[in-house]
């Protein structure tokens, strides 16, 4: 029997006897758990060029790049007496709750008069309407779109032309539970609905057929949009590994990080193993193809000698037959302003495409010798990458750019003019006066020597452009519209034209003097009230696109050109295939990755020729909404 003074040391010699046997005789031999990713491992892409071997798109996919649609039901006012509120019960109890939450009674009559929603639902001035957007890809918070508005499905409405929409709150699947509280992914706030001014005149000439009806019951809000929370890209790892997702979102906020701004998310983000979120830049407007091209471009390596290896063998690939130039053009953007040297000899290829792909590429690391090079191409008449270089220089604008950009708007090619314009526009250029009209949209004045002519935007902002020298209406003239209801005709004795204008089923009209001039009268027909229905001329901007395109078809709108008047045409920009595709974008992802199966392999993109811009036949008669001259998308 141990001695109880001894029983602690026993107790601690037996405990250290077990360790030590552990130690030595029973070791775990046990490996860690094996971490298996979500993801499935995706074979490697085939076919990879050797210049894009060791590339973000090598290694990844991109994920969350189709838009996808939102809508809503919403009401709108201010027609002419062909409204109707026709629908189920669900949601005709939907559109009651929002006239009662946001007082649109008191937007409808005016704060001294009071009505309940069954008034504002009985009259024809009013249509329930079913709203739809798309949320573009990469969309970002506070980005704004263009909105479709549509007749529903047994609603009697006859058109919506001179509609105005009231505040909608878009969701997705909001078409199918409109009360359902779901998050509002858009809001469109309210504006005028842009009908395609060939159906927007009421008149019994243009509403007998069934595709004037179905013409005049859908338009767009343009610019109505407002997105309301930030929509990534992703990049999703073929071979899913936390070394290469943080390694990807280092590369990238490397490459990008002048675009990180205060508590802004950054360029990228490894969400985990297999997926690298990353958002489009506010610097690049939107255009999500071109900051996706640059930022999957980029090699993982960034070592000076590596990037200048790259280069040569992208000079090397440029010059091949067939060579993927607009892969090859960002895979130079991605190597920044160091290796603009070894690829400037590119830049004056006898190849247009070839010196347009290196150019463009220096142009956007900001190399003052590929601006250069792209405002010559922009310059030179004829030249396949004319259109696609105005482009590119409006994205990298600067004060000698414009210098160099502004004889294009006399430039024989309406497609150039236009182009042109568009860049000028976007950067408030001073040789364009432009002038908002009532809130409503933007009248610019171009004072140009070229062919008299007169455009129209039915996308993003509302613009009507007069290109020319003393745009005039011919006199005498006597114009006759919306059967009967608008005229403009040339006063004897004066040198002003009569406006008179009476609103459906009103006895009394009203009369405006206004100088000849198309600018003052456009300006003058856009400044009319439009605050209750009813009241003032009341016309909106598709009723004055409308009546313009009518006039000019008349060969009633006169503009000086070499010493002689000559008929001013008319261009309407044409709707992008976007917004005709919108009732068929596909929905929000539930999962943000394919849990097995082949993905899409992102295609090498091809450089771009054409901008998707209208171009009027001069002194024709046929509608002046002209196809394109391609349908190549522009990155």
């Amino acid at each position: 029997m141990l001695n109880p003074h001894t029983r602690p040391l026993a107790g601690l010699l037996t405990c250290l006897g077990l360790v030590l046997g552990l130690a030595g005789g029973c070791e775990d031999t046990t490996p860690p758990p094996k971490i298996v990713s979500k993801y499935p491992t995706l074979p490697p892409k085939s076919n990879v060029p050797d210049f894009m071997v060791g590339t973000i798109w090598e290694r990844t996919n991109v994920g969350n790049d189709k838009p996808y649609a939102v809508s809503g039901y919403g009401l709108v006012v201010n027609l002419q007496h062909t409204g109707d509120s026709t629908a189920s019960a669900r949601v005709r109890n939907y559109i009651v709750k929002q006239i009662e939450t946001n007082g649109w009674g008191h937007l409808y009559t005016g704060p001294d008069q009071q009505v309940t929603p069954d008034m504002i639902l009985h009259d024809n001035r009013v249509a329930i309407v079913g709203v739809d957007g798309l949320i573009p890809v990469g969309a970002r918070k506070g980005q704004l779109v263009d909105i479709r508005v549509s007749v529903i499905r047994g609603n009697n409405t006859k058109s919506l032309a001179h509609g105005t929409l009231y505040d909608t709150e878009l969701r997705r699947g909001g078409w199918i539970e409109p009360d359902s509280g779901g998050e509002v992914l858009a809001l469109a706030h309210s504006g005028p609905v842009f009908v395609n001014p060939a159906y927007a005149m009421p008149s019994s000439t243009n509403t007998a057929t069934s595709a004037a009806r179905l013409g005049a019951i859908w338009g767009v809000v343009q610019e109505s949009g407002e997105i309301q929370r930030d929509r990534p890209l992703w990049l999703e790892l073929l071979q899913p590994e936390w070394r290469i997702s943080r390694s990807i979102e280092v590369r990238i906020n490397n490459r990008f990080q002048e675009f990180h701004h205060g508590d802004l998310p950054n360029v990228a983000q490894a969400e985990d193993d297999g997926i690298v979120q990353i958002y489009v830049p506010d610097e690049y407007q939107g255009d999500w193809q071109h900051f996706l091209g640059v930022a999957t471009h980029l090699y993982l390596t960034e070592d000076a000698s590596f990037a200048a290896m790259q280069a040569e063998k992208l000079v090397q690939a440029a010059v091949k037959p067939d060579a993927p130039l607009m892969d090859i053009s960002y895979c130079l953007e991605g190597l920044g302003s160091a290796a603009v040297p070894i690829y400037a000899s590119l830049i004056t290829s006898p190849q247009p495409e070839v010196a347009y792909a290196a150019a463009r590429a220096a142009a956007f690391v900001g190399d003052p010798g590929g601006i250069t090079a792209l405002t010559e191409i922009a310059r030179t008449s004829g030249h396949p990458f004319q259109l696609a270089s105005i482009e590119t220089l409006g994205k990298v604008y600067t004060p000698m750019i414009a210098d160099r950009l502004r004889s294009l708007l006399d430039s024989d090619r309406a497609l150039v003019r236009l182009a042109a314009y568009r860049v000028l526009a976007d950067h408030k250029d001073p040789i364009i006066m432009s002038t908002a009209v009532n809130g409503e949209f933007m009248l610019d004045q171009i004072d140009s020597p070229g062919e008299p002519m007169i455009y129209a935007t039915r996308e993003g902002l509302p613009r009507i452009a007069i290109f020319g020298h003393k745009v005039d209406v011919t006199e005498p003239v006597t114009f006759l519209t919306m059967d009967q209801r608008l005229m403009i005709a040339s006063q004897d004795g004066t040198d002003l034209l009569e406006v008179y204008y009476r609103a459906p089923q009103v006895s009394d009209g009203v009369k405006k003097m206004v100088p000849p001039d198309v600018p003052g009268l456009v300006k003058m027909l856009g400044e009319m009230g439009r605050t209750q229905p009813g009241m003032g001329l009341d016309l909106s901007y598709g009723d004055v696109v409308a009546i313009l395109q009518d006039m000019s078809s008349r060969n009633q709108l006169l503009g000086a050109h070499n010493g002689e008047m000559v008929s001013a045409s008319f261009v309407l920009e044409n709707i992008s295939p976007t917004m005709d595709s919108i009732y068929s974008a596909p929905s929000l992802e539930q999962d943000v990755r394919p849990q097995g199966g082949t993905p899409d392999v992102l295609v090498p993109t091809t450089l771009p020729t054409t901008l998707p811009l209208a171009e009027s036949a001069v002194g024709s008669n046929a509608p002046p909404a002209l196809a394109p001259t391609a349908s190549t998308t522009v990155h």
